[in-house]
């Protein structure tokens, strides 16, 4: 805990005058405190309660009688209660020292272990280095004469290394992707959700007027053929800014398939099993209505045939003459019709 008295040196009291606390910093007021003479200020913060505290003392009138300044710097002053400050590895980096210098006073700059990195220099109250390295990482130390008193104060100095790996991933919503489509690429980063993103287009100054971006999101209402090309997603990280891409490419519309009604697609289906069944009644004779006409020819040419056959060979004289006769028979049952076979049946029967 930290005590700040304001005392009026006026030989008598405090009667008839008012006080008035304020924290100042680079000639601005960050806040201000009680009206009490005495300013209590409690759990001191390094990071927030160091600077220049203004007291000033006015009458009832409102007339400024005085005012007093003091610098207060608070912790920083021991190396085990140095801060810490991390830069990005090749980046200019500036170390503020944690030791508040009111105008007027001297700062000076050491490194514990060596000296100041090639090319530092000291600006105000902090320390300049233009690209920082592995060389420059250490203790520094910056030192504050105020009227004559020194005032020490520690930073420890290193470079950041990101606690997660931080990735910047393009996803497009389809791989393939038609004229008048809706489309979109969402940009993912894993392991800084706060990463603030940004989109463009290679080549082109603006974004086409068809696209909306929604967070992460790059959104192509209507997709046209001017769309086509390469989109960047730009990520602000806490690692530093990290960049991919993706290509768009464009095809034709897509055709719409004709959809046919069910009461079409039943009278299809019904007309295609009749002709099966059709097919399945034809033969090499002829329609379904000649079948009967047809098999009473072949039963008949049959057993002429047959009779012929046995008929022919009963004579037994060896000269071949069945033979003959059953050969320009069968020529002649195939081509003769079912009347003439009829008129020749008694004939045939007799040559048995």
């Amino acid at each position: 805990m930290d005590v700040l008295r304001g005392v009026l040196d006026s030989g008598g009291d405090n009667n008839g005058v008012n006080f008035e606390w304020s924290l100042l910093r680079g000639g601005n007021i960050i806040r201000q405190y009680s009206e009490d003479s005495t300013l209590v200020i409690k759990k001191a913060d390094p990071s927030n309660d160091y600077g220049v505290y203004r007291c000033e003392v006015e009458d009832d009138d409102g007339e400024l009688i005085g005012q007093a300044y003091t610098a207060v710097t608070i912790g920083f002053t021991d190396p085990s209660n140095a801060r810490i400050v991390k830069f990005d590895e090749k980046s200019a980096a500036a170390i503020e020292c944690p030791v508040y210098a009111i105008p007027g006073a001297s700062v000076t700059w050491e490194k514990e272990d060596g000296e100041l990195p090639a090319g530092a220099e000291m600006v105000g109250n902090k320390l300049m280095i233009n690209e920082f390295d592995d060389d420059a990482v250490g203790m520094y130390v910056c030192k504050v004469d105020i009227y004559g008193k020194q005032i020490e104060g520690y930073v420890r100095a290193e470079i950041y290394v990101p606690d997660t790996i931080i990735q910047v991933l393009l996803e497009p919503s389809s791989e393939s992707i038609s004229l008048g489509d809706r489309a979109w690429f969402d940009c993912k980063v894993t392991g800084d959700p706060d990463a603030e993103i940004t989109w463009t287009k290679e080549g082109e100054d603006e974004l086409p007027d068809n696209t909306q971006v929604m967070g992460n999101r790059l959104l192509f209402v209507n997709v046209r053929e001017d769309n086509g090309g390469i989109y960047k997603c730009l990520a602000k990280t806490k690692a530093g800014p990290l960049e991919t891409r993706n290509v768009l490419n464009v095809g034709t519309a897509k055709r719409k398939r004709k959809r046919i009604s069910r009461k079409k697609e039943k009278r299809a289906h019904k007309e295609a099993g009749n002709n099966d069944k059709k097919m399945k009644r034809s033969s090499i004779f002829g329609t379904c209505k000649n079948i009967k006409l047809i098999k009473f020819i072949v039963a008949v040419d049959v057993a002429v045939i047959v009779v012929i056959v046995v008929g022919g060979g009963g004579d037994g004289d060896g000269d071949g003459d069945g033979v003959v006769v059953v050969a320009v028979l069968v020529v002649a049952a195939a081509t003769i019709t079912t009347a003439t076979i009829l008129l020749l049946l008694p004939l045939l029967l007799q040559l048995l």
